[in-house]
């Protein structure tokens, strides 16, 4: 059971090396404005499985048609670019632009501005947990019915 807490921060308290998903404007040559930035220390480990085939087709990207397939590369949450969205490792900050590499291994162009809202996710351990904390559990029944938690986000 992974557990973790999400933190409001500022585009000044991401550090490089952290996983970003970026939700923001695309312009015509792939850039992205932020609207939004999630960011953690490794990749989001889903805990769903994509189906046999599968993929992503996101349109909206300036110049795709909407018939572009992007795999997604399994369990491993936001893996593709389009005009909305970006994910990535990030290696570099320079003032208000960062610079991420994707799943692909390309380089993904991001701007932050005072609008950009950044929410930190930290691991922390079930022990941790307090009584009368917020959470979100994501959770499986078992053969009998019972649920078992496989994610808890504390609020």
């Amino acid at each position: 059971t992974t557990v973790e807490q999400n933190l409001n921060a500022a585009p000044a308290d991401l550090k490089t090396g952290q996983f970003l998903s970026i939700v923001g404007t695309g312009d015509a040559f792939g850039n992205i404005l932020a609207s939004s930035i999630i960011a953690r220390t490794q990749p989001q480990q889903n805990n769903f499985t994509q189906p046999a085939g599968g993929s992503f087709t996101p349109g909206g990207r300036p110049g795709n048609t909407g018939n572009e397939s992007f795999p997604r590369g399994g369990n491993n949450g936001f893996q593709f670019v389009s005009g909305n969205r970006t994910a990535g490792t990030l290696e570099a900050i320079n003032g208000n632009t960062l610079s991420l590499t994707n799943f692909q291994g390309e380089p993904v162009t991001v701007t932050v501005d005072a609008q950009t809202t950044v929410q930190l996710t930290l691991s922390r351990s079930i022990t941790d947990l307090k009584t009368g904390e917020s959470v979100t559990a994501l959770a499986r029944p078992d053969s009998n019915g019972n649920l078992g938690a496989f994610s808890i986000v504390v609020r």
